[in-house]
């Protein structure tokens, strides 16, 4: 269910757009744009109309392995302390990371900020999972391979 767009919500996607030279659509329900291969989704919150819903769906898989899927587990509960991130796998099979804010909280730099990080952050889990298989048998060291004082996606 698409939670219809607060004032406040379209007047922060549109300064944001015209802050960051994005076409703004005033009849969408949210932004959808492209970004170094990952598709950015920012829509309101299904469940609360004062958050928005941030979304980057990772490009370039077809099909994910098996074995990532206990991997993200991992992942996730390493992550849950950091920051507000959580990697899934939606029910269409696409590889995505999504956060929620308060919209009236956020700012168009905050948004460009959050968004930038997801993006960093679907780059890092893009690399995760193509290099996962040889991490198959011990996500220990898969999740280690992506430090988060290196930038990867534990980063807080």
């Amino acid at each position: 269910m698409q939670a219809l767009p607060s004032p406040v919500f379209e007047a922060l996607l549109a300064s944001f757009c015209q802050s960051v030279g994005l076409p703004a659509d005033p009849e969408a329900l949210g932004l959808e744009f492209e970004a170094d291969g990952h598709t950015v989704l920012v829509s309101p919150d299904p469940r609360d109309d004062q958050r928005l819903l941030a979304e980057v769906l990772v490009g370039g898989f077809s099909e994910l392995p098996e074995a990532l899927f206990r991997l993200l587990n991992h992942l996730n509960d390493a992550a849950r302390l950091e920051h507000d991130w959580v990697a899934s796998v939606g029910l269409a099979g696409e590889l995505r990371l999504h956060t929620q804010r308060s919209i009236a909280q956020t700012t168009p730099s905050d948004l460009e900020g959050l968004l930038v990080d997801g993006i960093e952050r679907a780059q890092a889990l893009a690399s995760l999972a193509t290099a996962q298989p040889e991490h198959a048998d011990d996500p220990a060291s898969a999740l280690l391979a992506f430090d988060p004082h290196a930038g990867g996606i534990l980063r807080g």
